[in-house]
C-alpha cells in the first residue's frame, strides 16, 4: 500500500468525523455539515475506488480524468462562495434592522429621561 492509498481515505474520515463532533457540540449548523460531510465521503469514495474518477470523466466527456476533479472543486467552492454571499446578505440586513431598532429605543430613553420626574 502507497502513502496515498492510506492518507487520501483517512482525511476523508477525518473530515467526516470533525464535522460530526462539531456538530454535536453545537458549534456547526446541521444544513452546512450535510454539505462538509458529503465532501469527506466524496473524498473517501474516490480515494478507495479510483476508477470512478475515469468513469465520470468519461460520462461528462472530458478526457483527462485529473481535469474532473478541478471541474467539481472549482463547482463546489462556487456553491460555498455564493452561500457565504447568502448568508452575508442576510446578516446584513438583520445588521441593519438592530441598528434601526436600538437607534428608536435609545430615542425613547432619551425621551423618557428627559421628562421631569414626578
Amino acid at each position: 500500500m502507497t502513502f496515498q492509498n492510506i492518507m487520501l481515505p483517512l482525511f476523508g474520515i477525518i473530515v467526516m468525523v470533525y464535522v460530526f463532533l462539531r456538530v454535536k457540540r453545537n458549534q456547526f449548523s446541521i444544513e452546512l455539515s450535510i454539505f462538509w460531510m458529503l465532501i469527506g465521503f466524496t473524498i473517501f469514495l474516490l480515494s478507495i475506488f479510483p476508477k470512478l474518477l475515469d468513469i465520470i470523466s468519461q460520462w461528462v466527456g472530458i478526457y483527462y480524468p485529473p481535469s474532473v476533479l478541478f471541474l467539481i472543486s472549482t463547482i463546489l467552492l462556487l456553491f460555498v462562495i455564493f452561500r457565504q454571499e447568502q448568508m452575508l446578505s442576510k446578516l446584513n440586513e438583520n445588521l441593519k434592522d438592530l441598528a434601526q431598532s436600538n437607534a428608536l429605543l435609545e430615542g425613547r430613553v432619551k425621551a423618557l429621561e428627559e421628562q421631569p420626574s414626578r
